[in-house]
């Protein structure tokens, strides 16, 4: 054999090694049929020997019969560059199941003409997991873009990269591309000292800025995409607005509060009533008996007015409790009024003993300053501390009683101070608002009208304070609801 005979035959054993061993399912047609296959196509396409299909069997006895045409085109084009690939392509084994296949055709030569060579491989579970991973992504985004909840995706850096219609609603954007735009750090946080601080307390509910600059609490459930290294490469979060639900809650704590306050007042009122009722009682029933053991018409008739005044303090104190239920359940609407014409009128009816006492009076008021009251508790506050004032002026000096209001976004305030005797706070500051307390010897002092006062503001949600001096006088504040 000659030198080129030689090396052509080294190079057909060459191929032949190559060609059966493999591991990728190889046959060789010519157009028309099969005329080589080996080990690894056996396996594959179900044949027990090559016998059963070289020789015989044509090209669509491998190809689904609608991917046959593309198959021949493939390998008319492998015919002119040699190579060609068929991404996907339904083959069949012996068994008549179809696979889903990646084809590589390549034209060999040969003295008998144009061969090719096709090598297969069973795509079928690569294209099946693709489609899961597909139809997972087309759910994610069904997911995604029909929550209720906001979701997003961000960057370290503070944009947006992905968010849902939800979000965008939540937050009072016109459209998606407009959120994207937004810096997260400077448009979205009020003050993002104020996040730093909560998620290293782990809380995950705080206030976002909407674009109209209203606030929003929501509740943030997030996580970080991380790389190998540990680096932070995406935030991914829920946002779901809690700001119903915190306003709920806060209103809930507010009425909780309001009711402990109420049975606090109405464990006083239960002691108030023991006691004031029960020493009315036993000094009745000690008055009785003493009179019954009297024989004397004339002592008699001195227990008779005991018991008589007794029972008128009996009724007086049964009047006031019954003042304090009616001010403590009142259900009465409130009404606007104009505060400078209802301290005028208050000045008026007490007008001649501020006359009498030449009592200085200053109101600094405006004159269209409106209060939303309960119009009788209004009368019966302005006239009780103002007739402390006059009650409690100093005769050691010329006495004054200044009314000052003002307004803002809460609650209008009104203040009355005076330079009368005051009260020792240091003393007293505790029994202060209690019933039946006194602080001055005056005979006509009952401990009975702040009281009623405070009473008669707290039933219209405000508060009242007071500040005073034993010899300087006293400042009393009064914070009334807008």
């Amino acid at each position: 054999m000659t030198a080129k005979e030689l090396t052509t035959l080294a190079h057909k054993n060459q191929f032949e090694e190559i060609f059966e061993h493999s591991p990728y399912a190889i046959f060789i047609h010519d157009y028309e049929r099969i005329l080589d296959v080996n080990v690894a196509f056996l396996e594959l396409y179900g044949y027990e020997s090559k016998d059963e299909i070289i020789g015989k069997a044509p090209i669509s006895t491998l190809v689904a019969p609608e991917d046959i045409e593309s198959f021949k085109n493939a390998t008319e084009t492998a015919h002119s560059t040699s190579a060609t690939l068929i991404p996907s392509v339904r083959l069949k084994k012996k068994n008549q199941d179809f696979f889903s296949a990646e084809a590589h055709i390549s034209a060999i030569s040969s003295d008998d003409g144009a061969l090719f060579q096709v090598y297969s491989v069973d795509v079928t579970k690569s294209i099946e997991a693709q489609k899961e991973t597909l139809e997972k992504g087309r759910e994610y985004r069904r997911l995604f873009n029909n929550s209720l909840d906001g979701i997003y995706k961000s960057t370290p850096a503070g944009r947006f990269v992905d968010v849902n219609s939800a979000l965008v609603q939540m937050l009072g954007y016109d459209s998606e591309e407009e959120l994207l735009a937004i810096d997260i750090k400077t448009e979205l946080y009020f003050k993002i000292e104020d996040r730093r601080i909560m998620a290293a307390h782990e809380e995950d509910q705080y206030p976002l800025k909407r674009k109209d600059g209203s606030a929003i609490w929501v509740e943030d459930h997030s996580y970080y995409e991380r790389d190998e290294k540990g680096n932070i490469l995406f935030h991914h979060g829920i946002l779901r607005d809690v700001t119903s639900k915190l306003e709920k809650k806060n209103e809930l704590e507010e009425l909780l509060s309001v009711m402990e306050s109420q049975n606090k007042k109405l464990q006083n009122f239960a002691h108030i009533i023991s006691h004031n009722i029960r020493s009315h009682s036993s000094n009745l029933t000690a008055l009785v008996q003493f009179m019954e053991d009297e024989a004397s018409p004339d002592a008699k008739e001195r227990f008779f007015d005991m018991i008589k005044t007794s029972t008128m303090k009996l009724e007086e104190t049964i009047r006031n409790l019954n003042e304090i239920i009616t001010i403590q359940n009142s259900n009465k609407p409130k009404e606007l009024r104009n505060l400078r014409e209802e301290v005028d009128n208050t000045f008026k009816i007490l007008s001649g003993n501020i006359i009498a006492s030449k009592i200085a009076v200053k109101i600094d008021i405006p004159k269209d300053l409106q209060v939303k009251v309960i119009p009788a508790y209004l009368d019966s506050i302005l006239l009780n501390i103002v007739s402390n004032s006059i009650k409690y002026r100093s005769n050691e000096r010329d006495s004054f009683i200044e009314i000052r209001a003002r307004i803002d976004e809460e609650c209008t305030l009104i203040t009355v101070s005076d330079n009368g005797i005051g009260i020792d706070l240091c003393k007293h500051r505790k029994k202060l608002f209690g019933m039946y307390e006194t602080f001055h010897t005056n005979d006509d002092s009952r401990g009975f009208g702040l009281y009623i006062t405070k009473n008669q503001i707290e039933s219209m949600g405000g508060k009242i304070e007071v500040e005073s001096t034993l010899d300087v006088g006293t400042s009393v504040s009064i914070y009334l609801k807008n």
